[in-house]
């Protein structure tokens, strides 16, 4: 962890620390869960500038350790929920959203409890589990995403009720990268992710496209931002001001360059965007896959590049296949004279 003005280095070690996220409600605090080197589970934080460091809540037995890959996302905005995936004794997998106001865990889903109730089994992977969970930016659902498409229960993007765990919609039928965020009126929850295709007549497109939650008991339907002249995206951030998301633009050479590749860019919920700059990272492995990431004021925009196009061969060499890149940080309070705000392009 390092200070923005100076680099300055804060947090030298951070050993042990399973998915740490900025408390969004505390400055310069980072909230996290403890190792999973011993059966007692906690959530922590610690101040950047004092090196304080405080145990908020521990998990009741029989939570054990939390599954880091399934609670990789955001608290709500206001810094009261969180949520996750942990085991309990005997293997028990449980997902659960955390109230960091009252410290108690209101909702509590067995993943096997789901299989038997209201989830169907998939045919070949049996019970498929969640590839994140979150809580709403507003704090209104405990959002699941499944590593399932479809509209049958434990498949897409399903909210539920963060008092009660019931099943409130959905808002996605697939799985693909995206992010929460909320809209400029200040209230409408959405998520924007990557649509597999673009309405008629450029259904052949890819397109970016949001869709509100909760959703239906099948999914919402999505409002195209952007059709695309080319193949994937890779990343999205939702985690600045209302009505804005960071997009990190894909590379495919099998078909010319176009706009928005290789690029890092504003998508806004009016379908405006505001174009900021090449990463030129190799994108060879996952450590130099730029992530672009926007800060709560908006102001900051960071990201990792092993800046390939410069150095003439990218980081993954050898038995180092994860890239070795470094980050770099863009300041949108300065004067950006490339950067241009368009309209919308459908």
């Amino acid at each position: 962890v390092r200070r923005v003005s100076d680099l300055a280095l804060m947090i030298t070690d951070t050993t042990g620390w399973n998915a740490p996220r900025w408390h969004p409600a505390l400055p310069h605090t980072l909230i996290y869960y403890d190792s999973n080197d011993d059966t007692t589970l906690r959530v922590l934080t610690t101040d950047a500038v004092t090196g304080q460091t405080a145990v908020v809540f521990t998990f009741p037995a029989p939570y054990e350790r939390i599954r880091p890959n399934q609670s990789f996302d955001e608290l709500s905005r206001e810094g009261r929920w969180m949520a996750g995936m942990a085991s309990q004794t005997g293997g028990v997998q449980m997902i659960f959203a955390l109230d960091l106001q009252t410290l108690s865990l209101p909702v509590e889903l067995a993943l096997s409890a789901l299989y038997a109730g209201p989830c169907e089994p998939d045919p070949d992977w049996g019970e498929v589990e969640p590839d994140w969970i979150a809580a709403s930016p507003l704090g209104r659902y405990l959002v699941v995403g499944w590593a399932r498409d479809g509209i049958d229960r434990c498949s897409g993007l399903e909210s539920f009720d963060l008092a009660t765990g019931a099943f409130a919609g959905r808002a996605y039928d697939g799985h693909q990268h995206g992010d929460l965020g909320v809209d400029t009126d200040g209230s409408t929850e959405f998520y924007m992710t990557f649509e597999l295709a673009a309405p008629p007549p450029n259904n052949d497109r890819p397109a970016i496209g949001m869709r509100t939650l909760p959703g239906p008991a099948t999914a919402s339907e999505p409002v195209f931002l952007q059709v695309m002249e080319w193949g994937t995206m890779q990343h999205i951030s939702c985690q600045g001001p209302p009505g804005v998301c960071l997009v990190t633009g894909d590379v495919d050479l099998s078909n010319g360059w176009s706009a928005f590749e290789g690029e890092l860019f504003l998508q806004y919920t009016d379908g405006s965007v505001l174009r900021l700059a090449h990463y030129r990272s190799s994108s060879c492995g996952y450590w130099v896959q730029p992530r672009a990431s926007l800060s709560s004021d908006g102001r900051y925009v960071v990201f990792a590049s092993d800046w390939a196009e410069g150095t003439g061969s990218n980081s993954c060499t050898g038995s180092n296949d994860l890239g070795a890149g470094e980050a770099f940080l863009i300041d949108l309070a300065a004067p950006v004279s490339f950067a241009c705000r368009c309209a919308r392009a459908m």
